[in-house]
């Protein structure tokens, strides 16, 4: 389980500003030119690179399985080798904020049986591959974590490398760190470490396509082959290498675009972003001084939990490789850029650089999708959003022309808003990326927006001008004047159902949408809330003073005109009363509820009676009358039956009007 170090050549500067298909594809295609061509159909890989959380370019090269002609997919889940390492170690982080272990303790803790000389060596110590630990097993590539522990219990004194003591002292790359901590995990927490990374990682995150290979006849669908240097196929029963911990994870590109993302705003554990700190931050030497050396020099450059942290031409980057099994792999972050690069191979001849794949975007901004839409409707919402490749993160700004009115550009790309005027726009827009530029011109027709409607009505007494269905031209203004009858007045008007109070005259300005329109009026009142259309039609002489037309008793039949009104009489007809006309029958006592009078118009009037009685006149209390409350007159009979007829009783009768 080697770990493959790259050469990183510098970032070119100046480059030819050519299409991203061209630029992008010619820059990784002759990355891949041994499994591309001639040479197709030939194990290969694929490569994904992600800007801002979204995967802006992938592609397969050559075969998944050479002998069925199957080729690479990027949605194949792919073997990670070494690249593992880091879920073993966001394991064990996690394992200490729950409380089941901390980093500074000693391995033996948790492992009894290793030799006393392991004495001294942490978990923290393995984190960063300064244990001392002896690699054991590691040239058996199918062997089982359990299999490469038994190995290193049977070293003895021997598991601990001399020429690396004092223990904190000396970086070397070990897969036994990674290996044990793997098994710390599963003891700790009393599950599997497959079990542990699915229930607290993969599921957390969504990574639906990743999983951990911990047996040897365990198969991940769709995996493909991995092939050894000389093209020997191996079998599908053993493309990945149970020695769970340093190694086992298989994943897809878009999970691995999820795990990065998790970088930027945790969700694992208890969601506190210092847990990402302390994973990429390089480890220590127990002098103090941070660990690694340059990488030209042969050595690791650093090593932090399972990535190695450094920077590359002024930008901070963290990454990992591995080989195992006929897979080798590269895993890059380039945390300010918000960059990620993916190589996964199953060949372990061929490792692109995967500084050479981010050097593309490095060097470059190129815009990644077409311009936006070149029609638009006046009053539709318009919405697109400009992709560009380059880190750092491109930033769009309009160079000239313009936008159609109502949509704007922000500088993240989005293009929003609601065209208010019809016509033809254009325009070029720019996309900036550090010291490096792109335009794209567009051209939009905003196409007018069909007439908005507005339905006017009014509920009587009145009018509303004009009525019905009113079409409005967009953006255009309509008035609408409302009208009462004579002795009414405006008692409200609701537009789309909210009242908007009592104006004569309502004027929808800038119409953007359909809308209602509704008037209510009210009759004008005078004493007892006596209607004036009523005072004037009953008693047109008072029409100059019709307060006292309704507390005056016209007619002498001992009713002032306004209790006239509520009992439905006639207010100058003497002979037109307030009464009740009944029956009494078998112990059945029936009354007929008075009618309007005949030639009235009592519009919308509700009448409602209720009956009481009484044993006497003096000292009893009114009962209400069984089955003769509250009840709304329409010239109806009503009965009331099981009266006693051996007694006497008074009865009344009570009428008001309610809505």
């Amino acid at each position: 389980m080697l770990l493959v170090f790259l050469h990183v050549p510098g970032v070119v500067p100046g480059a030819t500003p050519l299409e991203l298909d061209i630029t992008i594809s010619n820059a990784v295609d002759s990355q891949f030119s041994f499994a591309t061509g001639a040479n197709s159909n030939k194990p290969g890989g694929i490569v994904g690179v992600a800007l801002d959380g979204e995967l802006v370019f992938q592609r397969a090269y050559g075969m998944a399985d050479v002998a069925g002609g199957v080729p690479n997919s990027v949605a194949a889940p792919f073997y990670l080798a070494s690249c593992s390492k880091q879920f073993t170690a966001m394991s064990v982080l996690l394992c200490q904020e729950m409380g089941l272990l901390r980093t500074a303790d000693e391995i033996r803790q948790y492992i009894p049986e290793l030799h006393t000389s392991f004495n001294g060596v942490t978990i923290q110590h393995m984190l960063n591959m300064i244990s001392a630990i002896y690699d054991t097993g590691t040239g058996n590539q199918s062997q089982t974590a359990t299999g490469m522990l038994a190995g290193l219990l049977m070293e003895g004194e021997y598991g601990i490398v001399a020429a690396e003591k004092p223990i904190g002292s000396t970086l070397k790359y070990c897969n036994m760190n990674y290996v044990l901590l793997g098994i710390v995990v599963e003891r700790v927490s009393g599950r599997t470490l497959r079990q542990f990374a699915h229930d607290e990682i993969f599921s957390r995150l969504g990574m639906t396509g990743t999983d951990i290979r911990d047996t040897a006849t365990m198969v991940v669908t769709n995996q493909p082959n991995g092939y050894d240097a000389s093209l020997v196929l191996w079998s599908t029963a053993s493309s990945n290498s149970p020695a769970t911990g340093s190694t086992g994870v298989s994943s897809t590109l878009a999970d691995l675009v999820t795990w990065h993302e998790n970088f930027y705003v945790n969700k694992l554990g208890d969601a506190n972003q210092s847990l990402i700190a302390t994973m990429e931050t390089a480890g220590r030497y127990t002098s103090g001084t941070h660990i690694g050396q340059p990488a030209s020099g042969g050595g690791l450059p650093s090593y932090a939990c399972g990535v190695m942290p450094d920077s590359y031409a002024g930008n901070a980057r963290v990454w990992h490789t591995g080989r195992w099994m006929g897979f080798k792999t590269a895993m890059c972050r380039y945390p300010n850029l918000h960059l990620s690069v993916f190589i996964l191979m199953n060949r372990d001849d061929q490792l692109p650089s995967f500084q050479t794949v981010a050097d593309a975007f490095l060097n470059n901004v190129r815009f990644a999708n077409n311009p936006p839409p070149s029609s638009a409707q006046q009053g539709t919402p318009y919405h697109f959003r400009y992709s560009a490749t380059g880190a750092p993160k491109p930033v769009f700004t309009l160079e000239s022309g313009a936008f159609p009115d109502g949509v704007f550009l922000n500088t993240d790309g989005t293009v929003a808003g609601t065209p208010v005027v019809p016509g033809d726009f254009a325009g070029v827009t720019k996309a900036t990326s550090g010291a490096k530029t792109r335009t794209q011109a567009f051209t939009i027709h905003v196409d007018p927006a069909s007439p908005l409607r507005i339905t006017a009505s009014s509920l009587g007494n009145g009018a509303i001008l004009p009525a019905g269905a009113i079409d409005v031209p967009y953006g255009a203004s309509a008035s609408f004047t409302n009208i009462p009858a004579p002795w009414y007045h405006i008692g409200a008007v609701d537009v789309d159902g909210v009242m908007m109070g009592t104006p004569s005259v309502y004027t929808f300005t800038n119409v953007i949408a359909g809308h209602t329109i509704q008037v209510r009026f009210a009759a004008d009142t005078a004493i007892s809330n006596t209607p004036a259309w009523w005072l004037a039609e009953a008693s047109s002489a008072w029409t100059n003073d019709l307060n006292t037309a309704a507390s005056h008793d016209q007619d002498g039949d001992g009713l002032f005109t306004w209790q006239e009104y509520i009992a439905g009489t006639h207010p100058t007809n003497p002979a037109s009363v307030f009464a009740l006309h009944t029956t009494w029958t078998g112990g059945q006592w029936t009354v007929r509820l008075a009618t309007v009078e005949p030639g009235a118009p009592y519009e919308g009037v509700n009448r409602y009676y209720s009956f009481d009685s009484r044993p006497s006149m003096v000292g009893a209390e009114w009962e209400p009358v069984p089955g003769l409350t509250d009840v709304r007159g329409t010239g109806q009979v009503l009965t009331c039956s099981g009266m006693d007829s051996a007694s006497n009783r008074f009865y009344r009768g009570r009428v008001w009007l309610a809505p």
